[in-house]
C-alpha cells in the first residue's frame, strides 16, 4: 500500500467522530490484521523481556504500550510473575485476540495455556490486569511496587514529553531492585506497508511537513537511539546490557536529510533498533533527624536533615554498599520521610545532585 495513501487514510480515522472504532473494524474485516500471527522472530524477541525478569524473580510487573496480542504480559505470567499490570491508552485488545495469542504458544512454550472466556478470567488464570484506557504517566500506583518494566515498539509513539512523564513515575513506583527492559523500533513504520520507500524515509522531512505526514493515530517521534540513552541518563538509571541492531550505509545514501537529522552520527542514524535493560542505580527512602546542633549543608542547601541512612540496591538485584561523608551504608536500611537534594559517593563516583523524595 503507498504510504502516503495510509498516511491519508490515518489522518481521516483520527479526525472522525468514531474513528478508532472504524479502524479496528477495518482490521478485522478488511485487512485481517485483527488477529496477530507469533512468528519465531517475534516470540524471541518478547522472550528478551522474560530473560530479564529473571534478575528480580519473583515479582511484580508492568508493561505499557500492551497493543493487542498480550504476548509478553502471558510470557511474563508464564515465568511467574506474582502479577503483570497492563497499560495503554486506549482498550485494543479482546479475549478472542488473546485466546489467540494463547493457542499459539501452546506446544512453543513450556506450560499449560488455558483459553480465557472474559477479562476476569485473565486476572484469575494468569494474574494479568488489564488497565486500558490508563494513563502510564500517573498510575495512582503506591510508589516502590514494581519490580520489572517493559515496552515493545511503543516508546518511538509516544511525544517526548509524554515520554519523560512515563519514566519519571516508572521511576516512583520501581521497587529497589527494580529492572527495565526496552526495545525501541527506530524504523520509519510507513515503511512496512510500502517496501519502495526507505527504512528511514522520515530523515527528509522537516518537523514542519512531519507534522502533516505524522496522524496522532499512527504517531512516530522520529528520535534516535542517542536520545533514548540521553533520557535514560538523566534519570540516573544505570545500564545493564544495550544493544542495537544496524542497517548498511546504503540504506540513507539516497536520502537527503533534513538538518534536523545532520546533527546525529551515522551510527545512530543506521540503527533500527535498540535493546536497552536498566536497572535502578540507587533509591533513598527517607532521612533521620540531625542530631548536631545547627543546620547541615547538603549540596549547597541548609538543612535540618541530612541523610544518614537509606536502601540501595544496583541493577539485577545485586547489592552494594555505599558512603556518605565517609560512613559506610548497607543496603536495606529504611529511614523516616524528607526531602532535600544530595549527592552520594559510589567508590569513586559521586553521582550529580538527587532530588530525595518523601519516604515511598
Amino acid at each position: 500500500m503507498n504510504w502516503r495513501l495510509k498516511c491519508v487514510a490515518f489522518q481521516i480515522l483520527a479526525h472522525l467522530p468514531g474513528g478508532g472504532f472504524l479502524y479496528r473494524v477495518a482490521q478485522k474485516f478488511a485487512t485481517g490484521n485483527h488477529l496477530f500471527d507469533v512468528t519465531d522472530a517475534y516470540l524471541r524477541s518478547h522472550q528478551f523481556h522474560v530473560a530479564q525478569y529473571q534478575r528480580v524473580h519473583p515479582g511484580r510487573a508492568l508493561e505499557f504500550g500492551g497493543g493487542r496480542h498480550f504476548l509478553s504480559p502471558l510470557l511474563l505470567s508464564n515465568a511467574g510473575a506474582t502479577e503483570v499490570l497492563v497499560y495503554d491508552i486506549q482498550r485494543l485488545s479482546s479475549p478472542a485476540q488473546i485466546n489467540h495469542t494463547i493457542r499459539q504458544l501452546r506446544g512453543r512454550v513450556p506450560g499449560e495455556w488455558p483459553e480465557i472466556g472474559d477479562w476476569s478470567d485473565l486476572d484469575r488464570i494468569y494474574r494479568i490486569r488489564y488497565l486500558a484506557p490508563g494513563d502510564a504517566r500517573n498510575t495512582g500506583l503506591s510508589g516502590a511496587c514494581i519490580n520489572f518494566f517493559c515496552s515493545t515498539s511503543t516508546l518511538e509513539h509516544i511525544p517526548a514529553a509524554d515520554i519523560r512523564l512515563i519514566l519519571r513515575e516508572c521511576s516512583r513506583i520501581a521497587a529497589p531492585n527494580a529492572v527495565f527492559s526496552h526495545i525501541i523500533d527506530y524504523a520509519d513504520h510507513y515503511h512496512y506497508a510500502d517496501a519502495s520507500i526507505s527504512l528511514f524515509n522520515f530523515y527528509r522531512y522537516s518537523e514542519r511537513r512531519w507534522h502533516w505526514l505524522n496522524p496522532s493515530n499512527h504517531f512516530q517521534n522520529r528520535l534516535r537511539h542517542s536520545d533514548f540513552d540521553k533520557m535514560f541518563r538523566e534519570l540516573n538509571w544505570k545500564a545493564i546490557e544495550t544493544k542495537v541492531g544496524t542497517v548498511s550505509p546504503d540504506t540513507i545514501r539516497t536520502i537527503s536529510l533534513d538538518p534536523l537529522f545532520r546533527r546525529y552520527d551515522a551510527a545512530d542514524l543506521l540503527t533500527s533498533i535498540g535493546y536497552f535493560v536498566l536497572g535502578v542505580s540507587f533509591v533513598f527512602r527517607g532521612w533521620i533527624p540531625n542530631n548536631k546542633t545547627g543546620a547541615q549543608t547538603v549540596c549547597g542547601r541548609n538543612a535540618q536533615y541530612r541523610p544518614t541512612v537509606c536502601v540501595v540496591e544496583s541493577c539485577g538485584g545485586e547489592s552494594m554498599r555505599y558512603r556518605f561523608d565517609e560512613h559506610v551504608i548497607a543496603p536495606g536500611t529504611v529511614i523516616a520521610p524528607g526531602t532535600a537534594a544530595v549527592q552520594v559517593r559510589i567508590d569513586n563516583y559521586v553521582s550529580k545532585p538527587i532530588l530525595i523524595q518523601d519516604s515511598i
